[in-house]
């Protein structure tokens, strides 16, 4: 891990943004002699994996109520097609 003051950074952005995307490596940034933020390349996420709770508090998961929801979408359209 390298490490480069703030103001040697400002000057030279874009060869340590290049840099850091070739390298895969993260970029310490100090100020005065501290750490104060770590510059690392882009790594797209995938599917957030972390559950978030029904605000009914019916302690269902996020996908489990996305389901539901969508289930109630493709219902209110089917109904829709019989009552016609």
């Amino acid at each position: 891990m390298k490490i480069v003051s703030s103001l040697t950074l400002r000057n030279n952005l874009s060869n340590y943004l290049d840099e850091v995307e070739k390298y895969v490596t993260p970029l310490v940034i100090s100020r005065f002699g501290k750490a104060v933020a770590i510059l690392k390349p882009y790594k797209k996420e995938e599917k957030s994996t972390i559950p978030f709770y029904n605000f009914l508090g019916k302690g269902l998961t996020g996908e489990k109520t996305l389901k539901r929801l969508r289930r109630s979408a493709k219902e209110k359209i089917r109904t829709k097609f019989f009552r016609t």
